[in-house]
């Protein structure tokens, strides 16, 4: 049995850092989940466009930016310039056939993970790229779909207010 093949002819010709997304649309409803907390409280927000992101003044000592829905290239290079996020990095969260890694750059490493769930039925199982970025006092998570991988380290944050 033939496995279906990602197009990648999009992405053809291109010069290396062009953003184009490879793979699946997971996701109709793109959305950025913010989490800006520190030892002296934590604020919590979602938008669903990065250039928000540009105009926010933190009030805290840590910024967690969670994106869902990596099929958007515009949003994807808003955050990247907001981040300074290298463009080759930019086009490896896009491609979501990525294998998992660790990339160290000067301000920040590069992981890209995997996440696999069980369907309600048992009998299928999904497959989702999450690419996280972590910073000195920021980290960014990208993921394909909406999921509730991240819920249980918001709670604790939430229970500890931000320390």
């Amino acid at each position: 049995m033939k496995r279906p093949r990602k197009l990648r002819s999009r992405k053809a010709g291109l010069p290396p850092g062009s953003l184009v997304h490879i793979g699946d649309v997971k996701t109709a409803d793109p959305r950025l989940s913010i989490l800006d907390y520190g030892p002296d409280g934590l604020d919590e927000f979602s938008v669903v466009d990065a250039t928000a992101l540009q105009s926010y003044a933190r009030r805290h000592a840590s910024l967690w930016v969670n994106f869902y829905g990596v099929h958007q290239p515009e949003m994807v290079a808003t955050i990247g310039k907001i981040f300074c996020l290298h463009p080759l990095v930019q086009e490896d969260i896009l491609n979501t056939d990525q294998r998992q890694k660790i990339d160290d750059y000067a301000d920040y490493l590069y992981v890209v993970l995997h996440r696999y769930e069980l369907g309600a039925t048992l009998r299928t199982l999904t497959q989702d790229q999450i690419s996280v970025i972590i910073g000195r006092d920021f980290l960014l998570t990208f993921q394909e779909q909406r999921s509730n991988t991240f819920e249980p380290v918001r709670q604790r944050l939430r229970a500890d207010r931000g320390n």
